[in-house]
């Protein structure tokens, strides 16, 4: 009992140090999604498509134009003075005229509704290409998160093993004393302890590099120091529902290619613009008169594009096959999916038996190794022999944590092949 409760305020200490600063694994995908370069890169495209909108906002306002024009004639228009009763001057050959046109758009079949959706489903788009892409960042975290839980628990049972080794190190020295058993056996159990001081060396150097590249990922000061929180076990939907940033993107593309496809049609339907000229100069509108004049033109204009050479069906031809492929995709994506939640349901139903068998496995290796403990007191055996059933022991408790981690880091892929995390 006394054995038990060293154990454990020997780890209850080691977690006190390592609890520094703890993070969840929901806190380090979070953090590494807002520190990844492409997640700065929202803001940006965002940025750029609300001015791209009000660019083309104002191709509905009106259109002015200023315009100086001066110009000299080899001809003019001449009535002959041979008309009687008529004294009419000959214009000028060099003309002066100073002009504003306005043009504005009436009615543009639509182009313009299409196109500003259009622009609207694009951005969707890339916003949603950003968003799949951050998916991938979360799959580094979570390997290297798991990583790090795995080498976290392996030092904690490092630490177990070396104060249980220290424990009955006393208790062999004391034998020795007592001419109970050899002192090759002290030897043994001191060299076991170089041997777990070397692996925990190894163990914080592994952790060390995990950290490092946590801390890259995510901008969090994580060091060896830094404990990672174990998720809880969830249980998992018979039914799962498929929320994958990849579908709402090909959802979104075919989308994207059906207003292209609308807006093809709408640039070949007819345009109505009204157009006005204010104007001064000389000749005025009345060519018979010689003098500077104001002037003022207004009128009405149809415009339709009837003969574009197939240009318009190419256009949509092609976007028909764009969204073809986006099908394709979308088909070949939804199969990788059906094909990873098999995987994970047969890893699950693996690991729940492993772990049933990791129960019985250390209950046994327990009892094996408290019995070479009594023999090894007593001189039956030598300290090798116990090492190797602490040894097997300790293996098995580290095989049942394995399989425990690997049933979150199973249920974290769930999560990721779902799109419900």
């Amino acid at each position: 009992m006394k054995k038990i409760i060293a154990s454990f305020v020997l780890l209850l200490l080691c977690t006190t140090a390592w609890s520094q600063e703890a993070y969840s694994l929901e806190q380090l995908r979070a953090a590494a999604r807002e520190n990844f370069p492409e997640f700065k890169q929202k803001a940006i495209s965002q940025q750029g498509y609300e001015l791209e909108m009000e660019k083309l906002k104002t191709l509905l306002y009106p259109k002015l134009n200023f315009g100086l024009q001066a110009s000299w004639q080899s001809a003019v228009t001449n009535i002959p003075d041979a008309i009687p009763g008529l004294d009419i001057k000959a214009q000028p050959r060099d003309q002066y005229k100073a002009y504003v046109d306005v043009n504005q758009v009436v009615y543009d079949g639509g182009l313009m509704s299409k196109q500003l959706a259009l622009k609207d489903a694009q951005q969707d788009v890339e916003q949603q290409k950003i968003e799949t892409s951050l998916q991938k960042v979360q799959e580094q975290v979570d390997f290297l998160y798991f990583s790090g839980l795995l080498l976290q628990a392996q030092q904690e049972q490092l630490l177990l093993v070396r104060s249980t080794i220290e424990n009955k190190l006393k208790q062999v020295r004391g034998a020795i004393a007592n001419g109970v058993t050899l002192e090759s056996n002290a030897w043994l159990l001191e060299a076991e302890l170089v041997k777990n001081e070397q692996l925990q060396t190894e163990a914080a150097a592994q952790r060390q590099s995990i950290s490092r590249m946590l801390a890259e990922w995510t901008g969090l000061p994580l060091d060896t120091k830094t404990r990672l929180e174990s998720p809880k076990e969830k249980d998992l939907p018979l039914k799962p529902t498929i929320s994958r940033q990849e579908l709402k993107l090909f959802a979104l593309q075919h989308h994207a290619v059906d207003l292209g496809i609308a807006a093809i049609d709408a640039k070949y339907r007819p345009k109505v613009f009204a157009f006005s000229q204010l104007g001064f100069g000389r000749p005025g509108l009345n060519l018979l008169d010689t003098q500077f004049r104001p002037w003022m033109i207004a009128g009405v204009r149809l415009s339709w594009d009837i003969f574009d050479y197939g240009a318009g069906r190419i256009e949509k031809e092609t976007l028909a096959l764009q969204k073809e492929l986006v099908k394709i995709q979308q088909d070949a994506f939804k199969r990788q999916t059906d094909l990873g939640l098999i995987q994970v349901d047969e890893d699950l139903q693996k690991l729940k038996k492993l772990l049933q068998q990791d129960d019985d496995m250390i209950r046994l290796r327990g009892k094996i190794k408290d019995i070479s403990s009594a023999q090894l007191d007593n001189g039956v055996i030598t300290a090798t022999e116990y090492l190797d059933r602490l040894n097997e022991e300790t293996g098995a408790v580290l095989a049942k944590r394995l399989h425990e981690i690997q049933v979150l880091m199973t249920q974290a892929k769930y999560g990721y092949i779902t799109g419900n995390n």
